[in-house]
């Protein structure tokens, strides 16, 4: 079930779990969550659109509908029922019309957000023009309203058997529990021990029940006392709610829901735990799928990795798996290169991934032909250049070198002369010349420091080549093409997020996930035929600590990650996949965009002829759209994308960093700068920078 999850509620019996216009619901035994579409909810008559704030009641979901006037000030309050009708379409019954509350006529602005059951009426939690506001409404006597504002921002409302409550989340060291009296009022039903994230109450009995990542355990009143954790929370709690009958607290998680036994309780040598400084909306489904498989070895997530080059050196057992990035700051490498990361060999599912792997991947995360870290995602961007600019001036991609030496030279003698045929293209981003040029001195340095340990050796950055071609960016004058010396803003650098538009990019997406966000080709120039390009991306990786005892469970959670990588991602690692990949919300999209062009038809064949031209116009935009949207937005991978990737990604190549990241004592920043200022000359700068790249090579 793929959602981005926006509240969680329940009346005792039911779950319902509520995203953007979908409402899941979910009773015990039930295999899965069935869906509804909240949209008609929205709409009133006369094409009237309501804000709506959803609740449980004790017979099931209701709505408080808001409707605004053209100031955006509340015109009408509505309660009603939601009813979940067989069509998968949830709609308003039973509505009742509350008017407007005296209060909100005089109020400076009131923005509802959450609403709870509040004895006979209502609490309903928002936003006022100087903080959050609480508003008790009954509905048998809505002008009797109470409007009162709260000392700070940080709340939640939670429903109880008692009325509703506030978990005032505003103090450093601990949270509060509290109680909403009659006038609105509020008063201490507890102290906290901790920051909690989220508290539910038992709707039958009233008991009081706090998540964190540390699990979700009783909260004894008035003291606040905590009593023994049960279940396992892998993520920081978002929301919880508790069912009736003991049959469960439900507890969401970054998109993910899971119900757990409050009669479990668990011992600490029980939990498999992981170390995570790389989170994603599918790592936490993961983490959560693995918890139900796995109730002997509940996973919790401790959301730092910093530790683990200390942990491999004391022989730490504490942390099971390590969830990092695998260029930042070389740890990753030194873990590698020093016989840290367990080998997982005897897993036969993480074997074959890493067999089909490209070899610039399954190198990286294998050592002597065995797994030792799962990949879990690729990143990447470089310079890159459009097509269409290209077709602007009669050129292709043919013509195009594939080396810095070539392309500088193609600049020269084929771009610049043609610019003024650019027409609506650009010749790059909104950016100055001296900006532009430090771009491609950075490219080139990079490039070729990431060439260079592709091929197996050491930079050198005293390399003749190297010099040259950074006196060539010295050298050449780049506003002459149409860069200006200076932005008009003072900025000397803008970025646009479509790259389409322009004849050279700098941060072309080379991965799926990312390059619906972009367009254009790689440019993956080389120094040579002895050192030819390659595609930098970075990696995030997953790996089990050989101290660990629990390397079997940690094993089997990796396993688990790999189950579920999502599948842009596996397009990333594996070429055996070659079958373009369409997006599953593609064919209602598409139907969306119809029935938009159908009614816009249909408005143009009833209209004057006076009123034709606007829906013309906007009925020809429409079939644009669609056209657009099946050609790309229809798509996780194109069979265009596909092609571009699957040509380039044998030189697919994980960055390692280069010195002038791995240096700590701001030696090559100071290089850099006596360079930039003229302290140094080029020469000077490219021999001390190699030294000491050397030395700490030596070093280790």
């Amino acid at each position: 079930m793929r959602y981005f999850l926006n509240d969680l509620l329940s009346d005792g019996d039911a779950l319902y779990i509520l995203s953007d216009l979908q409402v899941y619901v979910w009773r015990p035994g039930d295999d899965a969550p069935a869906a509804w579409s909240t949209e008609p909810l929205y709409s009133g008559e006369d094409g009237h659109y309501y804000g709506v704030a959803l609740f449980a009641g004790e017979s099931g979901l209701k709505a408080l509908r808001i409707a605004w006037d053209e100031t955006d000030g509340i015109s009408d309050l509505e309660l009603c029922d939601v009813a979940l009708g067989e069509d998968g379409q949830a709609r308003a019954e039973r509505v009742k019309a509350l008017g407007l509350p005296d209060v909100l006529r005089t109020a400076d602005g009131f923005e509802p957000w959450k609403v709870c059951v509040n004895g006979e009426g209502l609490a309903i939690l928002g936003n006022g023009e100087s903080g959050a506001e609480l508003m008790l409404l009954d509905p048998g006597a809505p002008q009797a309203a109470r409007l009162v504002d709260l000392p700070n921002w940080d709340y939640t409302l939670v429903p109880s058997a008692q009325g509703a409550l506030l978990l005032d989340r505003s103090f450093e060291e601990e949270s509060k529990l509290l109680k909403i009296g009659a006038d609105g009022e509020t008063e201490p039903l507890c102290k906290l021990t901790g920051r909690e994230s989220t508290v539910a109450a038992d709707p039958d009995t009233g008991a009081i029940y706090a998540a964190s990542q540390n699990g979700v355990y009783p909260v004894s009143v008035p003291d606040g006392t905590p009593g023994e954790a049960f279940g396992a929370v892998p993520l920081e709690p978002r929301r919880a709610v508790v069912l009736k009958n003991g049959q469960g607290c439900a507890i969401a998680m970054d998109g993910a829901v899971a119900v757990l036994d409050p009669a479990a309780r668990l011992a600490e040598d029980q939990l498999l735990r992981i170390s995570c400084d790389y989170n994603d909306t599918w790592v936490a489904r993961a983490t959560l799928k693995y918890a139900v498989e796995h109730p002997e070895a509940p996973p919790v997530t401790l959301w730092s990795s910093d530790r683990v080059l200390e942990d491999m050196l004391t022989q730490s057992p504490d942390t099971d798996v390590y969830i990092m990035d695998a260029v930042y700051g070389g740890t990753y490498d030194t873990l590698q290169d020093r016989g840290y990361l367990l080998p997982l060999g005897d897993s036969a599912s993480l074997s074959a991934l890493a067999a089909r792997m490209y070899p610039g991947i399954r190198d990286r995360v294998c050592r002597d032909g065995v797994p030792v870290a799962l990949p879990l995602r690729l990143t990447g961007s470089g310079m890159g250049i459009g097509e269409g600019a290209l077709a602007k001036l009669g050129l292709t991609l043919k013509d195009v070198p594939t080396d810095w030496p070539g392309f500088l030279d193609f600049l020269e003698q084929q771009i610049k002369p043609r610019l003024d045929q650019l027409g609506e293209e650009r010749f790059t981003y909104e950016m100055s010349a001296g900006a532009f040029a430090r771009a491609l001195r950075d490219s080139i340095l990079n490039g070729y420091v990431y060439a260079s340990d592709a091929a197996g050796r050491l930079p050198d950055y005293a390399d003749p080549r190297l010099l040259a071609l950074l006196q060539r960016i010295e050298e050449i004058d780049f506003t002459e093409y149409g860069l200006p010396e200076v932005l008009d803003d003072e900025d000397d650098f803008s970025y646009s997020y479509d790259n389409g538009e322009y004849l050279i990019s700098l941060d072309l997406a080379y991965s799926f996930e990312d390059a619906n966000w972009t367009s254009g080709t790689p440019l993956l120039l080389g120094f040579g035929d002895d050192l030819p390009g390659v595609m930098p991306v970075g990696m995030a990786v997953a790996f089990v600590n050989p101290f660990s005892s629990r390397a079997e469970a940690a094993t089997a959670f990796l396993e688990t990650l790999a189950e579920k990588l999502p599948e842009q991602t596996l397009y990333d690692l594996c070429p055996d996949l070659n079958e373009p990949l369409r997006d599953p919300s593609a064919d209602e999209t598409l139907a969306q965009l119809q029935r938009e062009i159908d009614q816009t038809q249909a408005a143009l064949d009833a209209a004057d002829p006076a009123d034709r031209q606007p829906l013309e116009e906007a009925l020809e935009n429409q079939k644009q759209s669609k056209t657009s949207y099946e050609a790309e937005g229809a798509w996780l991978v194109s069979a265009e994308a596909l092609s571009k990737y699957r040509a380039n990604a044998d030189r697919l190549y994980v960055i390692r960093p280069t010195w002038f990241d791995k240096d700590g004592t701001g030696e090559a920043n100071d290089l850099l700068n006596q360079y930039e200022s003229g302290a140094i000359t080029l020469e000077k700068f490219l021999t001390e920078v190699d030294r000491k790249a050397r030395m700490q090579a030596l070093e280790g």
